[in-house]
């Protein structure tokens, strides 16, 4: 069961939740936070509007009981490009919006590239770009999960046909699919991870957590190991975004030699 959730203070997040009730049929299933709860027809999803902000809705899935939760969501960013965003969620560092310092939540790398080509393929139709961000803010839980975000001002948040395109690919994350490539944690570079775009797009490889190089004097042995074992599949390697790691990548390939992990440079 994917729990698909919402906030009602979030602009985006109300976008893509009113153009999924018209892209699904759904039966009201109860209540929760005071709103109604729909259920998918004919699929495993549940559709739910909260009160609150969703990065701070700490331990969420102690409330609502699921095997993978897609919060639907805005995307800011200082430079305001239309875009259409996915990534995994936890703090490689201090926690300053939601979830908690030095912790990652789990996700699924397969799941997330099938949200980024999925959403790739939404943006070139209305004009947008589109990328996986660096792993990043709250809330903290212990069930995997992905955010699915329109960005990056209030004008692409209540636009029709961005919250119709991230509202399709939430549509075709509710089907299984078959996944039979590597799985990889990133390593380095910008927050919108341009480098390993070509990985997620045209490759067999899936990527999971990764860490950019803002964060990267906050990975060590331990933020590593959260970022395998919070994984749901097998990760096999890790990428290096060798130009984007500065003066960290000698210490960052002595850890990852000294830890066993295999590694390629981008």
């Amino acid at each position: 069961m994917i729990a698909i959730i919402a906030s009602g203070l979030d602009a985006a997040g109300l976008n893509i939740r009113d153009k999924l009730l018209g892209q699904l049929k759904w039966e009201p299933e109860s209540r929760f936070d005071g709103r109604i709860v729909y259920k998918a027809d004919g699929k495993d999803g549940l559709l739910y509007t909260l009160s609150t902000e969703l990065v701070s809705r700490e331990h969420l899935d102690r409330e609502i009981k699921a095997d993978f939760f897609i919060f639907i969501s805005r995307h800011a960013s200082k430079y305001p490009v239309p875009a259409l965003t996915a990534h995994a969620i936890g703090n490689w560092g201090a926690a300053e919006h939601g979830g908690s310092s030095h912790k990652l939540v789990p996700t699924s790398a397969v799941l997330l590239k099938r949200a980024v080509k999925l959403l790739s393929s939404e943006a070139v139709a209305i004009g947008f770009d589109s990328f996986q961000e660096a792993t990043h803010h709250g809330p903290l839980l212990g069930t995997p999960a992905i955010f699915v975000e329109i960005g990056s001002t209030e004008k692409e948040w209540t636009d029709s046909q961005a919250g119709e395109a991230a509202a399709r690919c939430v549509v075709k994350l509710l089907d299984d699919a078959k996944f039979s490539g590597r799985v990889a944690v990133g390593i380095g570079g910008l927050h919108n991870m341009p480098s390993f775009k070509r990985w997620i797009v045209d490759s067999d490889v899936a990527i999971s957590h990764t860490c950019p190089k803002y964060c990267l004097k906050d990975l060590d042995e331990q933020m590593m190991k959260q970022a395998i074992s919070k994984t749901v599949e097998e990760v096999d390697l890790c990428l290096l975004d060798w130009k984007g790691m500065g003066f960290e990548k000698h210490r960052i390939v002595e850890l990852l030699q000294r830890m066993g992990i295999a590694f390629e440079k981008n």
